[in-house]
């Protein structure tokens, strides 16, 4: 199988946020690493003392580690392998600690580490070409895969059992709340759903495109899309872990420290607008505005690079 490149969006933009004097740095969802690889590299990380990287995928935290060795040619015993899943690293004056977690436990990861303020935190809420292409469920192409949709296997239920064992009205408004389904479409999937399993259990990922194949053809694959996507937010706790992240979060923030998150969706974006504003309401937080807009978007040259960044919004507050 060919291997898929992971392109970091909107990371001019990301890069442009940090200030000189910053000296901790977190990428809470580190994925490939480009964004956190990035922040090493510039010039305005000249006093940052400590990188932090997040990753509930044990994974991505052990190819970022390949990816700085070389990168920055260290020798392996430059290597530490800390308790509880965490690495570090020594980069010239700067200090990487890889840890494996999910970023709704930050207060947790925090005080393991011992650090109490945070200069910069940076969330990109967007799946990786690699995790969609190594999450057994995540890609309604490849038919013959589990229904699974898990990113960390400590979860205990799948999207199969969801779609098994869900009453109708929940799995309406799954499809409501996580994918902006009208109501009656919602209803009719759902509908469908139950019809389905009646018959046999959903298994595979086969199994509910065939439920999805009723719909009109030319709407089948946006249609898809949006149901996978529900369902992903509903296995992966996606919408309850980023509202715990903003909260804690923003409380580990120094004075004058930012926070930045990147949304790929309406649902995601509702959150992060609705915690930011109360974030200025209670006069603790104020947005970094891009012009008269609230958040930054690709510009016409990385759509050229990277079709996939159309969606992507970056949010970013600072704090009073």
């Amino acid at each position: 199988m060919k291997e898929v490149k992971h392109i970091p969006v909107l990371l001019n933009e990301t890069i442009a946020l940090l200030k000189p004097n910053y000296e901790v740095l977190i990428d809470l969802t580190l994925g490939s690493g480009g964004h956190s690889l990035e922040m090493l590299r510039s010039s305005k990380s000249s006093n940052v003392e400590r990188l932090i990287g997040i990753d509930v995928d044990n994974k991505n935290i052990e190819n970022f580690k390949e990816r700085l060795i070389v990168e920055f040619k260290l020798e392996r015993d430059n290597l530490r392998e800390a308790t509880h899943g965490t690495s570090i690293l020594m980069i010239g004056n700067i200090e990487v600690i890889l840890v494996n977690d999910n970023f709704s436990n930050i207060s947790e990861i925090l005080n393991s580490l011992n650090i109490k303020k945070v200069d910069f935190m940076l969330a990109d809420l967007g799946w990786s070409m690699d995790q969609l292409s190594s999450i057994p469920g995540l890609s309604f192409d490849r038919e013959e895969e589990e229904l699974d949709m898990r990113l960390g296997k400590e979860l205990g239920v799948k999207a199969s059992d969801l779609l098994n064992m869900l009453v109708p009205s929940n799995i309406e408004k799954m499809f409501s709340e996580y994918a902006d389904f009208r109501r009656h479409e919602a209803r009719s999937l759902a509908n469908e759903i139950v019809k389905f399993r009646k018959t046999r259990p959903f298994i595979y990922v086969k199994d509910l495109n065939k439920v999805l194949s009723n719909a009109d053809s030319r709407a089948l694959i946006k249609t898809k899309a949006r149901v996978y996507q529900s369902l992903r937010i509903a296995v992966n706790n996606e919408y309850i872990n980023l509202k715990n992240l903003i909260k804690a979060g923003f409380e580990y923030l120094e004075e004058s420290g930012r926070f930045s998150i990147i949304t790929f969706h309406s649902g995601e974006e509702k959150i992060v607008e609705k915690s930011f504003k109360e974030f200025e309401e209670d006069r603790i937080g104020r947005f970094v505005q891009n012009k008269s807009k609230l958040y930054f978007q690709p510009t016409v040259e990385e759509l050229f690079k990277n079709i996939s960044s159309r969606s992507a919004k970056l949010w970013t507050i600072d704090k009073n």
